[in-house]
C-alpha cells in the first residue's frame, strides 16, 4: 500500500466519484421490484446493492432496452430449465451479473493487495480481474447447476412414477384418477409436485392436454416431453395407455442407466484430477528423496 501509483490512483477514483455524485443528474428510481423476502441473504444484498447502484446512474443511460431479444431467451430458457431459483426477471438476471462483477471486483481487489504481503511479485489488479469473472459468471453457473439437478431428478423418479401409474391403470382407473391415486406412494421430489400440479389443472376446468402441455413447458427434458407426447398421441388415437407407458417406464429406466454409466465412466478421470496435484509431489520425494540423502551423506 506504499506504493505512489496505487494511490494516486485510489485517489483519483475516490475525486472522480465525488464529483460524479455532485454534478451528474441520477436517476432516483429503483431498478427491481420483485419479492426477495424467500431469497437467500447473498441474494437480498445484491438486489440491495444493485437498487444502491442504479439509483446513481445518470438519468440518460436509463432506458428500456429493446434489442437483447436472443440474449432474453437464453435467460428464459435457462430460468425454465433450473426453475428460477432465485426467482428473478430476466432484467434481474442480467443485472446481477453486473452487480456481482462489481463485488468481484472489490472482493478481488482487496484479496490481490493482501496477497501481495506473502507474494508482492503477483500484481494486485490480476486477482481483481479474477474477482469480476467470478462474479460475472456465478449467477449463470448456479442456475446451470440447478437446471443440471433438476434433470438428473426427472430422469431419476420418473420410470418409478410411471410404473406406479401403470398399477393404477390396471385396475381400471383413468389416467387422471392414476395420477391422483399414485401421488401418496411417489417418492417426495420435483416429479410428484409436477404431477400434483398436473391434477390440481385438471380439477380446476383445464383440459388433460393443457395439463400435460404446461407440464412439458415447467419441464423441458426430453424424457419428459416424449412422456407428454406419448400420452396426448395414445388419448387422440385411443391407444391402450398402459402399453405407451409401459414402453415409456422401460425406455426413461434405460435412458437412466446409460446416464449413471456415463458418470460412472468419468469417475476415473475426475479422481486423478485430484489426485495428482498431491500425487506429483510424493512421486518426487520417493524419486529424489534417495539421491538427496546419499549427496547429504557425501558432504558429511
Amino acid at each position: 500500500m506504499d506504493n505512489p501509483i496505487v494511490i494516486a490512483t485510489l485517489l483519483t477514483l475516490a475525486l472522480f466519484l465525488f464529483f460524479y455524485i455532485l454534478v451528474v443528474p441520477k436517476n432516483n428510481k429503483q431498478y427491481t421490484q420483485g419479492d426477495y423476502s424467500d431469497a437467500s441473504g447473498a441474494v437480498k444484498t445484491a438486489n440491495f446493492l444493485g437498487n444502491e447502484v442504479y439509483s446513481i446512474l445518470p438519468a440518460g443511460l436509463v432506458k428500456e432496452r429493446r434489442g437483447l431479444a436472443g440474449r432474453q431467451t437464453k435467460v428464459e430458457a435457462l430460468f425454465q430449465k433450473s426453475a428460477n431459483p432465485w426467482k428473478l426477471r430476466v432484467h434481474d438476471f442480467v443485472f446481477f451479473k453486473f452487480v456481482f462483477a462489481f463485488l468481484g471486483a472489490i472482493l478481488g481487489s482487496i484479496a490481490g493487495i493482501l496477497l501481495q504481503i506473502v507474494m508482492p511479485y503477483v500484481p494486485w489488479f490480476l486477482v481483481g480481474v479474477g474477482g469480476i469473472f467470478l462474479g460475472w459468471i456465478y449467477p449463470g453457473s448456479t442456475y446451470s447447476a440447478a437446471a443440471k439437478k433438476r434433470d438428473v431428478d426427472f430422469k431419476r423418479q420418473l420410470p418409478e412414477a410411471l410404473d406406479l401409474i401403470i398399477i393404477s391403470l390396471s385396475g381400471g382407473a383413468t389416467f387422471i384418477t392414476a395420477i391422483r391415486e399414485s401421488l401418496e406412494n411417489m417418492q417426495p421430489g420435483i416429479l410428484r409436485d409436477e404431477f400434483r400440479e398436473i391434477v390440481k389443472t385438471v380439477d380446476a376446468g383445464a383440459s388433460l392436454n393443457v395439463a400435460l402441455n404446461n407440464f412439458a413447458s415447467r419441464a423441458p427434458n426430453d424424457s419428459i416431453t416424449t412422456f407428454v407426447k406419448a400420452v396426448q398421441e395414445a388419448t387422440e388415437l385411443n391407444v391402450p395407455i398402459i402399453d405407451v407407458l409401459q414402453s415409456r417406464a422401460d425406455a426413461s429406466r434405460k435412458e437412466f442407466f446409460a446416464l449413471i454409466h456415463a458418470k460412472t465412466a468419468t469417475l476415473s478421470s475426475r479422481m486423478m484430477m485430484v489426485l495428482t496435484p498431491t500425487l506429483i509431489p510424493a512421486i518426487l520425494i520417493c524419486v529424489l528423496a534417495p539421491a538427496a540423502f546419499s549427496l547429504l551423506g557425501s558432504i558429511a
